[in-house]
């Protein structure tokens, strides 16, 4: 007689259950199927209960008392329950959920670089709770929300000449938030000292040696968190200043190496602190330096970073008393002895000055005076 295949469709049940309505159709008995399979009683009711899962050698026997179902159906009968069991269970819909939640973020941030720089994505029930916490949001879509809304209430100076990538903007974003988090500061930050602080930032930037870790130092004595964050493609970002908790945060990507373009942006951040970041701590600044459209705000934090440097000196009706501006580079030594300021950022001071009156060749005068950040 030829073998068929049950055609029913497979529920979710255990075969169990299947098992016991096949010995009713059969008008068969426990003890007579565990004496036709060769096994005890007790193991024939562990699988009619459930308590017991259909083998491989238990669904050959099947099928070779009752023909069918087959050995593969009964198999199959197992397999879609505990599929079906395992889906159902509130461990796997929970991870399920998260990891649908993890990959939606691949929308607004990049998950292969925060996987890579930031070392999330291998747990993503906890990645996902940390960032929840981070942002102080309930879910993903709030979650999404935040990330790709930090670059729209951030005041960013926005160029149109420099390409931009909002997903790596958001994605660069994120990673300075994550390092952030990771540090811990007891020291709160007090505007009284800030003419201190300048201060010695001021003797760090003359000497040129070991700049990042000795403005590191400084910052976090005065409660201020340093972050130096690699950029990412088309995130044309020199600095970036928020305020989280009790302490606020300067983060630069030193994409210059030059002294002069460092030592200006962390004191161009330390303005947006004082002017504005003291004031109101939900709002963040992202800043460009070339070729952006400067607001209110931009043009003070400038102001500021420029008086930090020149300690309140009037460089600038210096700089117009210059009548060769090639043949300026014995003036800018002297004033640097002078002035005890670094002469590779007067020099960029004075460059920036040219570009301001629109000299032709700004940047080729003084060049050698330059000098990278040791």
């Amino acid at each position: 007689m030829a073998k068929r295949k049950l055609t029913d469709s497979i529920s979710a049940v255990h075969p169990g259950e299947i098992l016991k309505n096949l010995l009713v159709s059969k008008e068969m008995s426990q003890k007579e199927l565990a004496a036709a399979i060769g096994k005890s009683t007790p193991v024939v009711n562990d699988l009619l209960s459930g308590k017991r899962d259909i083998n491989v050698e238990i669904a050959i026997l099947l099928e070779t008392v009752f023909e069918l179902p087959q050995a593969e159906e009964w198999l199959q009968y197992q397999s879609s329950y505990d599929l079906e069991k395992t889906r159902q269970s509130e461990k796997v819909m929970e991870l399920q959920k998260a990891i649908t939640n993890w990959k939606s973020l691949d929308e607004v941030i990049n998950l292969r670089v925060i996987k890579k720089r930031a070392g999330l994505g291998a747990s993503v029930v906890n990645d996902l709770d940390f960032l929840y916490k981070l942002y102080n949001v309930e879910d993903a879509d709030a979650l999404r929300i935040s990330l790709s809304q930090t670059r729209n209430t951030a005041c960013f100076k926005k160029s149109e000449a420099l390409q931009n990538d909002e997903r790596n903007i958001n994605t660069w974003i994120l990673l300075t938030r994550i390092s952030d988090a990771k540090r811990l500061l007891e020291t709160k930050f007090n505007l009284n000292c800030v003419q201190s602080l300048i201060s010695r930032l001021n003797d760090v930037f003359y000497r040129n040696l070991n700049v990042l870790r000795e403005v590191e130092s400084i910052l976090r004595d005065f409660g201020i968190k340093f972050i130096v964050e690699k950029k990412l493609e088309k995130v044309p970002v020199d600095g970036y200043s928020f305020w989280q908790g009790e302490n606020p945060t300067i983060v630069v990507t030193t994409r210059s190496s030059l002294l002069d373009n460092l030592a200006f942006t962390i004191y161009h951040e330390l303005g947006h602190i004082i002017l504005h970041l003291s004031k109101d701590r939900n709002i963040d600044f992202l800043d460009v330096i070339e070729g952006a459209k400067k607001s209110a705000q931009e043009i003070e934090a400038n102001e500021f970073a420029s008086k930090s440097i020149w300690k309140n000196f009037d460089f600038y009706s210096l700089f117009a008393k210059i009548q060769q501006p090639f043949g300026a580079t014995p003036i800018l030594k002297r004033l640097s002895e002078k002035l005890h300021i670094h002469e590779g950022i007067i020099a960029g001071q004075y460059q920036h000055y040219l570009e301001d009156i629109k000299h032709p060749t700004p940047y080729a005068v003084c060049s050698k005076l330059k000098v990278k950040f040791q």
